[in-house]
């Protein structure tokens, strides 16, 4: 398997094919302008072979380059004040693996592994995640990669209810697997190094 940090201009396209089927699978309207790639956010594709497909994507950022507070956020009611501060905290709004891939190869668990990777890097502590509340396959996902369950959380666009994950990076830095995940990351220094400008360039 092979992790690429895709460039959000290049793969624009193929980018929004991947949000858009991610809404679907949560029930969401694929159309609405959420399906649309962030320019700041990160994206890690995950390739099973060689190809233009990908076989998975993750798509991350830090909490306060998306919303102003936890007040002023659909997490308003999960205290994470307590948890650390918003420019502390990743979220990954996407972690998609194509259904021909599920159950037959790790490509969540590496690009979980390897996302947490870059974004402690930057100086995360924790990341969030939701999924579907009542899918128990998901659920059984997200606890054995060390997710908290924190509570149900709702969207606007999402007409099924949706539970928050909590996972901390520091955790997820001692994950047996994360060396192999880490060597399968193609990312270079400077790439990196664009990176963390990136998130310093948000945050002041």
């Amino acid at each position: 398997m092979i992790l690429r940090l895709l460039d959000t201009a290049k793969h624009r396209d193929a980018i929004h094919q991947i949000r858009r089927r991610t809404l679907q699978e949560l029930g969401a309207d694929p159309d609405h302008p959420s399906s649309k790639p962030l320019d700041y956010a990160v994206y890690l594709a995950a390739y099973v072979e060689e190809g233009d497909h990908p076989a998975g994507l993750a798509e991350a950022y830090f909490f306060d380059q998306a919303f102003p507070s936890y007040r002023e956020s659909p997490f308003a009611a999960m205290e994470l004040e307590e948890v650390c501060p918003p420019t502390e905290m990743g979220y990954m709004r996407t972690i998609y693996v194509a259904p021909e891939h599920r159950g037959r190869h790790p490509v969540y668990l590496y690009l979980l592994l390897a996302m947490g990777h870059l974004f402690r890097r930057m100086g995360a502590q924790f990341g969030a995640m939701t999924t579907l509340a009542d899918s128990r396959t998901l659920a059984k996902l997200y606890a054995r990669t060390g997710g908290c369950r924190m509570g149900p959380v709702s969207f606007p666009t999402v007409p099924h209810a949706l539970a928050l994950y909590l996972f901390d990076v520091g955790l997820i830095a001692r994950h047996p697997r994360m060396r192999r995940a880490v060597d399968t990351l193609e990312i270079g220094r400077e790439p990196m190094m664009t990176l963390a400008e990136r998130r310093l360039a948000s945050a002041y």
